[in-house]
């Protein structure tokens, strides 16, 4: 009796460490994360509106989260960054540092923007030089108790540039700016520098561009000027095409010997139209042609080009008109396309 319940305790004895052991296994490792080094500070509240909309709302945040050594956690892990109202009681919009240089700690950037219909649906039609709260608070996953700082945007934080066009440049001018003293600050060597000194001026290299792209979401539209390559829409109107210039080639005669020269010669071929002037550029195009063959023989096509030049000068004297001479020019240009393409 006493052997089998030995064996009996034994099996419990044995399922419970297996138990226990399964348990620490699937358990989420926990790691803690040390304070800052020191209390993080604001370098600069940068506030902007009318920047891609009329009354749209742009605030870049220029910051520093110091931290000793290299960290186990991201910036973006263990830091959240929140917009508040005035009072400090309503969330507007909350975001985390971009995880670059040093994981993200130390100096860094951080940016909330609000499109205008977000700005009177969440923040509220009178939201301009407002004392609103931002708060930087650490996450439960990093710390068992999450410290909170927080800071106010003030009055002179805001610009007083109300024009699109100059508050893009405004905010262009503002990321370099920040962009040559994070070279600064974070010693990045030459090579690895965020700004490129071009043929245009100054820009952001391909390092300050995914730096500034991870930190500020839709900063090329912002600041279009300081991407050496940007896309933007260009509005224009559609061309309207007129007999203006045809009209005024064949006026450039009137009073003149020669405007009755092109009257016989309309008659002469019972027209109403240049059919005289056309004969003669033809003809003098044909002795071109002729004359190369000849020349310099070969193949049938030489000749072409220079055939060319003599119907741009008659087009210039009113003697064929532009659909003739586009004709002309059309057939040149097949034969360049054609030996182009070592088709002849």
């Amino acid at each position: 009796m006493k052997s089998k319940m030995g064996r009996i305790a034994l099996k419990v004895t044995g399922i419970t460490l297996l138990s226990v052991f399964c348990l620490l296994a699937i358990a989420p490792v926990v790691y803690a994360t040390d304070l800052p080094s020191s209390t993080p500070t604001i370098e600069s509240f940068n506030a902007y509106r009318n920047v891609l909309e009329t009354g749209d709302f742009l605030l870049i945040v220029y910051e520093n989260t110091p931290y000793t050594g290299t960290p186990d956690r991201a910036y973006s892990q263990s830091f959240v960054w929140r917009l508040e109202s005035v009072d400090g009681t309503t969330d507007y919009a909350f975001t985390t540092g971009y995880s670059y240089d040093n994981s993200g700690w130390g100096y860094n950037v951080v940016a909330f923007y609000f499109d205008a219909a977000d700005v009177v649906s969440i923040i509220g039609a009178d939201y301009w030089e407002k004392a609103y709260k931002v708060q930087l608070s650490g996450t439960p996953a990093a710390y068992d108790d999450p410290p909170t700082y927080t800071y106010t945007v003030g009055v002179s934080d805001y610009s007083a540039l109300t024009d699109t066009d100059e508050v893009k440049t405004a905010v262009a001018n503002r990321i370099m700016e920040i962009a040559a003293d994070l070279d600064n600050k974070w010693g990045v060597a030459a090579a690895y520098s965020l700004i490129y000194s071009g043929e245009v001026g100054e820009v952001l290299s391909i390092y300050g561009q995914s730096f500034f792209r991870g930190a500020i979401y839709g900063v090329q539209a912002m600041a279009p000027s300081i991407f050496s390559v940007s896309i933007s829409n260009v509005n224009v109107d559609d061309r309207t095409w007129t007999t203006t210039y045809t009209t005024e080639l064949e006026s450039q005669y009137t009073g003149t010997y020669f405007e009755e020269a092109l009257t016989e010669g309309e008659g002469f071929f019972d027209v109403s139209y240049n059919m005289f002037g056309i004969v003669i550029i033809l003809v003098l195009c044909a002795f071109t042609l002729v004359g190369n063959w000849m020349i310099a023989g070969g193949n049938l096509w030489k000749g072409t080009i220079e055939a060319n030049g003599i119907a741009v000068v008659g087009a210039r004297l009113a003697m064929i008109p532009f659909g003739e001479f586009a004709l002309i020019v059309a057939l040149c240009w097949l034969f360049i396309s054609a030996k182009t393409w070592k088709l002849i």
